[in-house]
């Protein structure tokens, strides 16, 4: 491979990590990163779009409406995480209020979080909504004398954000390839009871197999990290939530990592959420502290894949094969 068309990649990925670490942050209270990428995108915005803006922020503390503006081109840039109708109609009126579309007469909205973009449809703006990955492309998309002098700018100012050697990952990475489930599976379905009545249309062994094997085709398609996740959740929590199975303390999964590491385990949650395979509890009941927690449904209402794996491995005393079906995807082990 050509090293610009790494140095491409690996820009996408490091904005895709981003992106997923903005939206963690900001779900746990924290939106220092919003601030202080602000003036990294001013840079970026300037010499992709040659464009002039400058962080209003800047010059007037938390700034209304704006973030960026441009005298000479009048575009003004919104840097938001809530990529919502509501907000960029909020926005819009708060920019009338203060009278900025006497100044500027374009307004941008570019979206640092996972949040999808929102279109938006209002008479009499002039409106653009972009979020990091068509910044991505676009920076990709300049010539390569251009391209390579952004790339050496975005690794120096998100450095973090970029995939680092195997070596360096918090939760260890091992790849084999996957192994298909046994035809038969009663003994899963003994270990955790599912007395339906198989045989009378309300559900089917092999529609059970098939969510298995769904389950199985997802957990390939992670990355290594976001396996060693749902393991480590699975493997060290001791107790099963009545509603959305197995979870641990936050700590559990960050203890002893550095800030760049828990970045990563922060981001592979985030992207675990988004595939409604995780979740978050600022506080739980009984454990009175931040807990995460995982899960998988499918087919049948409220039934947990993944607690039942676990169910089923303790029952047959063999929990050491939790492993090899996570994070090797080895369902063989399941019968």
């Amino acid at each position: 491979m050509l090293k610009i068309e790494k140095d491409k990649k690996d820009l996408i990925q490091a904005f895709a990590n981003l992106s997923a670490g903005v939206s963690f942050q900001n779900k746990n209270g924290y939106f220092d990163i919003n601030t202080t990428m602000e003036q990294t995108l001013t840079t970026l915005l300037n010499q992709v779009y040659s464009l002039s803006l400058i962080n209003l922020n800047m010059i007037k503390h938390n700034h209304p409406a704006i973030d960026l503006g441009d005298n000479f081109t009048q575009i003004a840039v919104q840097v938001t995480s809530d990529g919502s109708n509501s907000k960029f109609n909020d926005t819009l009126d708060l920019y009338c209020k203060h009278k900025l579309d006497e100044q500027y007469k374009e307004v941008w909205f570019l979206i640092i979080s996972i949040d999808p973009k929102a279109s938006i449809q209002r008479k009499g703006f002039n409106t653009k909504v972009m979020n990091l990955a068509d910044l991505a492309k676009d920076i990709c998309n300049t010539d390569e004398q251009v391209f390579e002098k952004l790339f050496t700018y975005v690794k120096r100012q998100l450095s973090d954000y970029f995939n680092r050697d195997v070596l360096t990952n918090p939760l260890e990475k091992v790849a084999t390839p996957s192994v298909d489930l046994p035809s038969d599976i009663s003994g899963f379905i003994k270990s955790n009871k599912l007395d339906y009545e198989l045989e009378n249309g309300y559900t089917s062994i092999n529609s059970i197999r098939q969510d298995l094997c769904k389950l199985k085709e997802i957990l390939c398609h992670m990355n290594k990290i976001q396996r060693w996740f749902i393991y480590r959740v699975l493997n060290e929590s001791n107790m099963k939530h009545d509603v959305s199975g197995h979870y641990v303390p936050r700590h559990t999964l960050e203890v002893g990592l550095t800030m760049e590491q828990k970045k990563e385990v922060h981001a592979a949650f985030v992207s675990l959420e988004h595939m409604n395979m995780a979740w978050y509890d600022e506080e739980d009941f009984k454990l009175q502290v931040e807990t995460i927690g995982v899960y998988f449904r499918s087919s049948l209402e409220d039934f947990d894949y993944l607690a039942a794996i676990r169910t089923y491995l303790e029952d047959v005393g063999n929990t050491t094969a939790l492993s090899k079906i996570i994070l090797e995807c080895d369902f063989s082990y399941i019968n």
